[in-house]
């Protein structure tokens, strides 16, 4: 009960801008993650593929969309999301803000894979 009521409090003191800001760090560790971890990690971790979620990675579905492997793609990947996100979470708010990048990020998974999986039974 203690936890839920302290959740409660902080979810309440949480501006749209420092959820944006947040996902904006959280992007750019990730791309310097990539830059100093373990290759094989990061891959297994932060790739998406039909193999890597049949091993049980779901959540990938998530960190794949904290990936970026070249400067320019952060770079205006962060420039768009700070534009638009400001937008966003000036009119919803900052819970639909970061509920949005979630689900953009899993559906953009799944489209994915969808798609990988339909052009895969194309191949004769």
């Amino acid at each position: 009960m203690y936890l839920v009521r302290n959740l409660r409090s902080w979810h309440g003191r949480v501006s749209s801008n420092d959820v944006l800001l947040g996902l904006i760090i959280a992007n750019f560790a990730v791309f310097l993650l990539w830059k100093i971890a373990d290759p094989v990690f990061m891959v297994k971790n932060f790739t998406l593929s039909l193999y890597i979620i049949t091993s049980g990675r779901l959540h990938t579905l998530i960190t794949s969309a904290f990936s970026h492997l070249v400067v320019e793609d952060i770079l205006l990947n962060m420039f768009l999301l700070s534009v638009f996100g400001k937008d966003v979470g000036r009119t919803f708010g900052p819970e639909f803000l970061l509920k949005l990048y979630l689900a953009g990020a899993i559906g953009g998974s799944v489209f994915y894979l969808v798609q990988y999986v339909l052009l895969a039974s194309k191949v004769p």
